[in-house]
């Protein structure tokens, strides 16, 4: 990844000797194959909600284990680009324009995102079956809002974190003076403090410490990625481990999911993966993929239920058409919407 795709992701004022800063022309496949792999995680989860469509006990477990670790894995990915480009030292009167940069880049895509699911989701009801098909137009909105877990665009709260997390951390890091390590152990105990699930809050206190602790891996990149590259068989061993065995508790996704951060970063920079082309792919798409991903599944569930049946062994048809549309649909649709000039805003925002 280059200087310059990173600051398309986190723009702003990137400073010339902001702490941690990667020079420009350096690059970072292995983030990008990390972020591959991680939209590969959230499509996968997101192709049945949980006790619908006769859901295979495989795929619940699946599933299920998946959500301790997919999203604390991206976290820590956009944490690691965060702090590579510097982002976390703009302030003075850089902050305002970079707050107006990063409304556009994930604020805006949030609630624009949020109307079309849930103007396509209500009007689709009509004719499809609709997974969280709001109960009414108007409740949607204040589900995405304001009672935000039972949001019919739930998918979408990613960018909302994240776009919360760019704004707060240029402040704690001024407030801190630039201690890293003393922000990644104050996120940890947000982490299990008891918060409210509406306004997102829940989520922007569970993932806060996999999102710092991918800077402080990018603020002390050479010593904590030759220490990763040593020991990436046994983080994975831990972090497989971990996850097959622990159940649903308050240590679960903290340590599932940090395990992971370890384990699958590490992962994707084995020799093995070191040429891989089709996550490197996937994740320089990731960002459509994230925000077309359920739509396109949704669409392709109401179509399918449809015409065929969904229990049996058409239930694994069923998940490959929906695996298929909501990766490979939302890179195609990227493709055709950069073929038009007209539509070159758009494509800014998907990008």
């Amino acid at each position: 990844m280059t200087q310059e795709s990173a600051s398309a992701m986190y723009p702003g004022q990137i400073l010339a000797n902001a702490p941690g800063r990667e020079a420009a022309s350096t690059r970072w496949p292995d983030i990008e194959r990390g972020k591959g792999l991680a939209i590969i995680l959230v499509v996968l989860g997101h192709l049945l909600r949980y006790d619908t469509l006769s859901e295979p006990a495989w795929y619940e477990w699946v599933k299920h284990t998946i959500y301790y670790f997919h999203m604390p894995f991206f976290m820590y990915l956009s944490g690691f680009v965060f702090f590579l480009t510097g982002a976390q030292t703009t302030w003075g009167n850089a902050f305002g324009q970079y707050m107006k940069r990063r409304a556009n880049r994930l604020l805006l895509p949030f609630v624009l995102f949020g109307v079309l699911i849930i103007t396509g989701k209500y009007l689709a009801g009509f004719y499809l079956y609709v997974q969280d098909r709001p109960d009414g137009y108007w409740a949607g909105y204040y589900h995405l809002f304001f009672q935000t877990e039972d949001s019919p665009a739930l998918s979408v709260w990613y960018v909302l974190v994240l776009f919360v997390y760019s704004l707060l951390t240029p402040v704690l890091w001024r407030l801190s003076g630039g201690r890293i390590l003393l922000l990644v152990a104050l996120a940890a105990l947000l982490h299990f403090a008891p918060v409210t699930d509406d306004f997102y809050l829940d989520r922007i206190a569970r993932f806060f410490v996999f999102f710092l602790a991918g800077g402080a891996m990018a603020l002390y990149r050479a010593q904590s990625l030759a220490w990763l590259d040593r020991m990436t068989w046994v983080a994975l061993v831990l972090f497989v481990c971990a996850a097959i065995s622990m159940n649903d508790g308050p240590y679960t996704m903290f340590v599932v999911g940090g395990l992971s951060l370890f384990a699958l970063h590490g992962l994707v920079r084995l020799p093995f993966l070191g040429q891989d082309k089709l996550l490197y792919f996937f994740g320089r798409n990731s960002m459509v993929i994230y925000l077309f991903n359920t739509i396109f599944i949704g669409l392709a569930k109401g179509v399918f239920i449809k015409f065929f049946p969904y229990t049996g062994n058409w239930m694994f048809l069923l998940l490959l058409v929906t695996f298929c549309a909501g990766l490979l649909l939302p890179v195609l649709l990227k493709q055709v919407i950069d073929r038009f000039v007209f539509l070159k805003p758009v494509s800014r925002i998907i990008a």
